[in-house]
């Protein structure tokens, strides 16, 4: 039974490639009959998608990057090694299964975000604190209140303030209140959270 899965999820996975390419028609319904299989071939293959310049597979990507409820050592080792990747954009979706679609933890994941909550990329930095943040890690605190402190302040950020809820970070909110209108509810909401 379980090589039957493998071969159908090979099948479908170059399927839905070819698909995205050369035409539009049923790739919902394949989306939607990987994301049943839930396996995490399907989860880097999506990641993979979500970085590509070609749109049809980008949003593909975005609808079947589903993850499983747990990942094995394996599974965390392929995200670590996407996480490195040349490419931002591969290293952003591969931070954003951990802060959106992800709710495993452990010292190996926390370890992977830690390494990129130093990345020369915006956005895989800002993934990779909003997961510590979700993950309630202390060393998000001060993280976060360098982003903060920052000339442009990405909505990452404020969204990891809330997410953490550190009092400490408040004055720094504060400071950003003046001027940071690209979503003031959101400001509002982690505001609230440190304590404002």
């Amino acid at each position: 039974m379980a090589g039957k899965v493998t071969d159908l999820v090979l099948m479908l996975l170059d399927d839905v490639e070819r698909s995205a390419l050369c035409r539009a028609h049923d790739l919902n319904d394949k989306v939607k009959r990987l994301n049943r299989i839930r396996d995490f071939r399907i989860v880097e293959r999506a990641i993979l998608w979500c970085a590509s310049d070609e749109m049809k597979l980008k949003q593909l990507g975005g609808d079947a990057l589903v993850a499983p409820e747990r990942l094995s050592d394996f599974e965390i080792d392929r995200v670590a090694a996407l996480s490195r990747d040349d490419n931002a954009e591969i290293r952003s979706w591969a931070m954003f299964l951990f802060s959106s679609q992800c709710d495993a933890d452990g010292e190996r994941i926390r370890e992977i975000l830690i390494e990129r909550s130093t990345d020369s990329h915006d956005e895989t930095r800002g993934e990779a604190i909003l997961a510590l943040a979700k993950r309630k890690d202390a060393r998000a605190s001060e993280l976060i209140r360098r982003e903060l402190e920052c000339d442009l302040v990405g909505t990452l950020a404020v969204e990891a303030a809330e997410e953490l809820g550190d009092p400490r970070l408040l004055p720094s909110l504060m400071h950003i209140k003046s001027w940071w209108d690209v979503d003031e509810s959101l400001l509002q909401r982690a505001i609230k959270a440190c304590g404002g």
